[in-house]
């Protein structure tokens, strides 16, 4: 049974930067579905972060667990962020379901909770020449944002002005020199509807021994004076600035739950 600690990276930089009965998890008051039981759980601080990981497992199904945390959440002050991410004064918190179905039917599921660090905190920990990574390569002429210790694996970020579909052909062409195996990934080009000033990309990779890791890779594309007027008139086509493209690496390395 496999987790990746996805978008904890990617939601805590961007913070920094701009009926069922219930029972509760962590000190922060966070609620679980009636007969989760906990499996396992890690914590980890390096720098400013502080972060903890608390493993369940579940009778119910993958999407009850989900509803349930969305619509229990809020009523215990949590906000929801993003999909699954939710921030209650200066924490985030990150439910990640696995899958596959365990022994009895049900799911297993993962709380990630972090404190979030001050905008300062991350600005220093910035590198221009990215510290190698022994599990997978680096985009060339990137600087480095972060690298992060999590529970049970690492989160880092990068920089780079080359063009998410520059560095989405990087990795999925990269990876497989490093084991890897392309498990999913979705596409989200300019010009998309809601996302029509984002362009972005999300690959989540594996390997046999139960290794993931996920890299999200985004560019927002800014207009000003003339192109933001056009873009008002419905002018899709004229040419926006972009700004420069994010990458987010996740990186999950236990291979199995042992109680």
């Amino acid at each position: 049974m496999i987790f990746k600690i996805k978008t904890i990276s990617a939601a805590i930089f961007s913070l920094a930067f701009s009926f069922t009965t219930a029972i509760w998890a962590l000190e922060s008051g966070i609620p679980l579905p009636s007969g989760a039981v906990k499996l396992l759980e890690r914590s980890s601080n390096f720098g400013p972060i502080k972060s903890s990981a608390e493993i369940y497992k579940s009778p119910l199904a993958k999407n009850q667990v989900l509803s349930f945390y969305k619509k229990e959440m809020p009523k215990a002050g949590w906000k929801e962020k993003q999909e699954n991410v939710f921030i209650k004064d200066k924490y985030i918190a990150i439910i990640d379901c696995d899958s596959s179905k365990n022994k009895q039917g049900g799911i297993e599921f993962c709380i990630t909770m972090s404190n979030i660090p001050a905008k300062k905190d991350f600005l220093a920990m910035r590198k221009a020449n990215p510290d190698k990574l022994i599990f997978m390569p680096i985009y060339p002429a990137s600087e480095q944002l972060f690298i992060l210790d999590l529970p049970g694996g690492m989160a880092s970020a990068y920089e780079t002005e080359r063009s998410v579909e520059d560095v989405d052909f990087f990795y999925k062409s990269g990876m497989l020199n490093y084991g890897w195996s392309l498990d999913y990934e979705q596409v989200t080009p300019l010009h998309s509807g809601a996302f029509d000033n984002l362009s972005k990309s999300n690959l989540t990779f594996r390997k046999p021994n139960g290794e993931t890791c996920t890299i999200r890779i985004s560019s927002i594309f800014v207009a000003s004076g003339d192109q933001a007027a056009s873009d008002k008139a419905g002018d899709i086509n004229k040419p926006k600035v972009s700004s420069k493209t994010t990458i987010f690496v996740n990186y999950y390395e236990h291979k199995s739950i042992k109680k």
